[in-house]
Formats: structure tokens, sequence, C-alpha cells
């Protein structure tokens, strides 16, 4: 009987997927109206969590205590949206992050409330 010493070496691979970068400077606002927004961003600078997946977008409206919240989600080639469906006279604040397969990164958050009203709006 003839033995062999055979080394063994197991790899163990660990997820290294991060969660991608905050979407890029400047957040804008490009249009306002009765009931909507018009925003725009840009791309994180980095995605190492895979395939950016799409931007989750947020809307909190600034309602004494309570604060309403309204989320969609935009297609990952896309860097600005309308949202729909505001308040008229309102003022709400803004944020995007950046969705991966590992996550959701941190968010861009407009430094200003919007009051949604028709025409220019006041921010």
């Amino acid at each position: 009987m003839v033995r062999e010493k055979v080394d063994v070496l197991v790899l163990d691979f660990v997820n290294a997927l991060e969660e991608p970068g905050r979407p890029g400077s400047p957040f804008e606002v490009q249009e306002v109206g009765d009931n909507f927004v018009r925003l725009s961003w840009q791309p994180p600078q980095h995605c190492d969590g895979g395939p950016l997946l799409c931007y989750a977008l947020e809307a909190r409206k600034l309602d004494g205590i309570d604060v309403v919240r309204k989320t969609v989600t935009v297609n990952p080639e896309m860097t600005s949206h309308v949202l729909k469906g505001l308040e008229a006279s309102a003022f709400y604040t803004f944020r995007v992050r950046a969705v991966a397969e590992a996550g959701s990164g941190r968010a861009l958050v407009l430094p200003f409330p919007v009051r949604v009203i028709s025409g220019q709006g006041e921010y």
C-alpha cells in the first residue's frame, strides 16, 4: 500500500461587493409645478456593489410632526425624474440613493426644502 501526502487548500470566498457610492452632485431642482418636481443628479463615482439596479428617490413632506414619505424607483440609466402626486403648496425635502445588488448606498440630500407651487417654486 502506497500512501501519498496531499495538501489541500480550501479557499473561502467572501462576497466582496460593497454598497454603491452616493449619487453625484449637483442634485438640482429643474422644474416645479402644482403637484410635481423635476429633479436631476449625477451617477455615483463608483459602484462596487455589482450592477446598478435603480435609484431610490424619496420625497418627504414637511407636515408639522408627521413625516409623509413618497419613494419611487428610477431606471439606472436615468439621472433625472419627475416626481408626481405631490401636494400643492406643501414643502418637501428630497434625497436619492443608488441601489445595487449589495444594497443601497448613502443618500444625496437636497440641502433645502422645496415648496410645490406653479411656476418656479420656492426653494
